[in-house]
């Protein structure tokens, strides 16, 4: 199949700088794709690192990418780029994956658009948190996020004890680190949340307390404490999260859709091994939002140990009851971050349930940026 390689860069802007311990983040860069046969068809993949995070920049993304822009190519051809391209270009393994399983007939059905109570809502660092959830609350979030590991943890703590006793009972709060603690800090963290259970307010999980190369440590922090840990840099992209299963990991994987790798690949692996998942957002646009969504319904609602991904399978497999409900599905998506971006029309493509649709969308809307 004879293709050509198209790509835009985008640029949104957050309404304030993100504060985590990696530092504060002001705009977020990627890439959407466009694969386009002879005869016209089209499918679309976007590509949004976080170098960061551990995965490619957006320079290196580009740069493996140039040689195939615009000139007539063959999917062969970006399927053996996939395969030798460095683990850590993660983000365009699924970009470019997205693209390619669309144009093959393999992508996941598209899922339907979670109510508030399914998504996570991320709030804001410090003690602006304990303001913030309310609005939030009201457009029916029930989970909220709260990152530390910035500031001083005695203070911090402080606040996650104001923050959860303000929060209603069926509230759930899940803390995030970045990375960010020492082990000392992680023992103080984790002995408030154990503290915060005994009061019958439970801390749902602490993701990454420790940075991803400690990861003896990590499995030792999940065995000494009540509250459950989960892991999040350790995991930026499919051979992370297999090596990490392989070393004996069967905690809370959170799983970046986006970053995460090729995605039937990822998908494949969770499914196989009934990993407890949460899939969550890098802020990325409407398309890839989507396609994380689709990916999740597979991964939480298909029947394991069934090749729903096969160009064989009948339409009635590849949907698959509804009936199965892996451990992981218990936990809201990590996906409530748009308030965090100004409106830039970026995500609004949600009436095209349809990935072709949508990325035809953007791209057009991105095309008159």
């Amino acid at each position: 199949m004879k293709l050509q390689l198209s790509l835009r860069e985008y640029r949104r802007q957050f309404v304030q700088p993100l504060h985590t311990a990696h530092g504060p983040w002001q705009e977020r860069r990627g890439l959407i794709l466009r694969l386009q046969t002879s005869s016209g068809q089209s499918s679309y993949g976007e590509i949004a690192p976080i170098p960061w995070f551990g995965t490619e920049t957006l320079e290196e993304a580009i740069a493996i990418l140039r040689p195939f822009q615009n000139q007539p190519t063959y999917i062969e051809e970006l399927t053996k780029l996939l395969a030798s391209s460095p683990n850590h270009y993660s983000a365009t393994h699924f970009g470019l994956g997205m693209a390619m399983a669309q144009l093959q007939g393999k992508f996941p059905p598209p899922a339907p658009s979670p109510a508030p109570e399914q998504i996570c809502a991320l709030l804001p660092a410090g003690a602006a948190a304990l303001e913030a959830w309310q609005k939030l609350w009201n457009r029916g979030h029930r989970t909220f996020k709260w990152k530390l590991g910035i500031g001083d943890i005695e203070q911090e703590l402080q606040s996650l004890v104001e923050l959860r006793r303000s929060l209603p009972r069926p509230a759930k709060l899940r803390l995030d680190a970045n990375g960010g603690l020492d082990i000392y800090a992680a023992h103080q963290c984790l002995a408030a949340c154990d503290e915060l259970h005994r009061e019958g307010i439970p801390i749902e999980f602490l993701e990454q307390p420790l940075p991803p190369k400690q990861f003896n440590d990590l499995m030792a922090l999940s065995q000494a404490h009540t509250t459950a840990l989960a892991l999040d840099e350790s995991v930026t992209g499919l051979f992370q999260l297999k090596d990490c299963h392989g070393k004996g990991w069967r905690g809370i994987f959170v799983v970046k859709g986006a970053i995460a790798g090729s995605p039937l690949e990822v998908i494949q692996f969770c499914r196989h091994h009934q990993l407890k998942v949460v899939f969550s957002s890098v802020f990325e646009t409407g398309l890839a939002c989507q396609a994380v969504l689709a990916m999740a319904q597979q991964v939480y609602k298909r029947p394991l140990g069934t090749d729903s991904m096969s160009p064989g399978a009948s339409a009635k497999t590849r949907m698959g009851p509804k009936t199965i409900d892996p451990q992981s599905s218990q936990y809201a998506l990590g996906f409530g971050v748009s308030h965090w971006l100004r409106p830039d029309g970026l995500e609004t493509q949600a009436h095209f349930s349809n990935l072709n649709l949508r990325g035809q969308a953007l791209w057009q809307q991105l095309s008159n940026c």
